[in-house]
């Protein structure tokens, strides 16, 4: 591959990647207004429209993400991002929903872990009888978008960027999962309002989820296992995930223990969720390590 070609590709990656940055920049800019629009009245505070504005950042970045996609494979093959891959209807049934069982699994350990170690509290139930229709489809629709930004982001940066890598001049399989990942903790950097360890956790997360891709060829197997973590973490539990909390089935709360030490906090994640645990972190980095001791395939 000579200079020219490596050029083009380079700048084809970095102009998709801007696309999708600017994408979720407009859906923002749109929600922003119209959140303001109907919540002018006298006496509202720009602490309030701060507030809601939080509450739904994980819509909206779901919504700029769903744009992004759909609208990439409309405009197929000027995009690059063809329908095909994106619905793969042989892989979704067989082996989606087992991965997302598996990740559910996971994390359903991980949070019983801390509530019997105290880390965490139980509060009872978000869904109570006077207003369960409204909350029950509060908590689908949280679910639903959750689901499809972990889905569409999994098709952008596993199944196009992560091969483009791996094509641009022959990338090592190693510098293209890592460049993958960065970007992936540097789009969920740009949406939300991340500390240093959960950006590490997403990074781990992004190298797994790379490997589930290498290793069945199909980036539905990563994309299940996410949305299980995630769905029992921040659907079920209510805990944050990319710093933003919503009520959930059941209410865990973290309480900090009298006397916790630094370590105490580090290691369970404190206020950040699991996401912010370095057990989790120690969880996921002995996967990854044993993952590529034992398979070395590559993407085909």
């Amino acid at each position: 591959m000579n200079i020219k070609q490596i050029l083009k590709q380079s700048t084809e990656i970095c102009g998709v990647f801007l696309i999708y940055l600017a994408t979720y920049a407009v859906v923002r800019i749109l929600f922003v207004s119209f959140l303001t629009y109907i919540s002018i009245a006298p006496g509202t505070k720009l602490g309030d429209l701060s507030d809601a504005l939080s509450n739904h950042e994980l819509t909206i970045s779901s919504l700029g993400s769903l744009l992004f996609i759909l609208g990439s494979i409309a405009l197929y093959p000027l995009v690059l991002l063809p329908r095909s891959k994106f619905l793969q209807r042989g892989f979704i049934f067989p082996y989606y929903f087992r991965s997302f069982t598996q990740g559910a699994w996971l994390a359903l350990v991980f949070c019983l872990l801390f509530l019997v170690l105290g880390t965490y509290r139980y509060l009872g139930f978000f869904i109570h009888y006077e207003g369960a229709p409204l909350a029950l489809l509060a908590l689908i629709m949280r679910m639903s978008f959750l689901i499809a930004l972990i889905y569409c982001d999994e098709y952008f940066f596993r199944e196009q960027l992560l091969g483009k890598f791996v094509n641009l001049s022959r990338t090592p399989l190693t510098n293209a999962v890592v460049l993958t990942s960065l970007l992936y903790v540097g789009l969920r950097a740009f949406q939300f309002d991340l500390g240093w360890m959960h950006a590490m956790t997403l990074f781990l997360i992004g190298i797994k989820l790379a490997q589930f891709r290498i290793e069945h060829q199909s980036f539905v197997h990563g994309a299940g296992w996410l949305s299980g973590l995630f769905v029992i973490i921040h659907v079920f539990f209510g805990l944050p995930i990319f710093g933003v909390e919503f009520p959930g089935v059941l209410l865990l709360k973290y309480s900090e223990p009298m006397n916790a030490s630094r370590i105490d906090i580090l290691l369970t994640g404190g206020g950040g969720g699991p996401l912010s645990s370095i057990l989790l972190q120690l969880y996921l980095l002995g996967t990854i390590l044993w993952q590529a001791y034992r398979n070395k395939s590559i993407i085909k």
